[in-house]
């Protein structure tokens, strides 16, 4: 099993079909006037890929926002993998799980960098960088 991508956006949602939608994806960078900073929404969109047979057990994944120094700025997000469908005929060989967590109003103390460290069961698969700039004064 692996995450094949994950992506910080505005919004978004997950179609029966397998695809995202995603709006405002990519952020990487967020501006404000003057620190600490409240953000009010962003979402991070997932995809974990893996054989059938590994995804008949619930997974979980972990999300930690960590500032500069390694110190956590939210307790962990956890989303929960469910179980592939048991009815998911043994021809198919891979499957792909499209999750979406929610980053509500995420207190920022200072500018600097931030990363959102994504874990699979225990294991780190993913850093995402989140740059925070202050904007000049007028």
């Amino acid at each position: 099993m692996e995450l094949e991508f994950a992506m910080l956006s505005e919004a978004a949602n997950s179609l029966p079909d397998g695809r995202f939608n995603i709006l405002g994806g990519g952020i990487e960078s967020l501006y404000a006037q003057t620190f600490p900073v409240t953000h009010p929404y962003m979402v991070i969109a997932l995809r974990i890929t893996g054989r059938q047979t590994e995804m008949k057990n619930p997974h979980e994944i972990l999300i930690y926002l960590k500032d500069a120094d390694g110190k956590d700025i939210i307790s962990v997000i956890k989303i929960p993998l469910p179980p592939a469908p048991p009815e998911m005929p043994a021809t198919i060989k891979k499957f792909n799980a499209n999750l979406i967590g929610q980053l509500a109003n995420i207190h920022f103390p200072q500018k600097g960098t931030y990363s959102l460290e994504i874990l699979l069961d225990g294991r780190h698969e993913k850093s995402l960088p989140l740059e925070l700039i202050e904007l000049p004064k007028k």
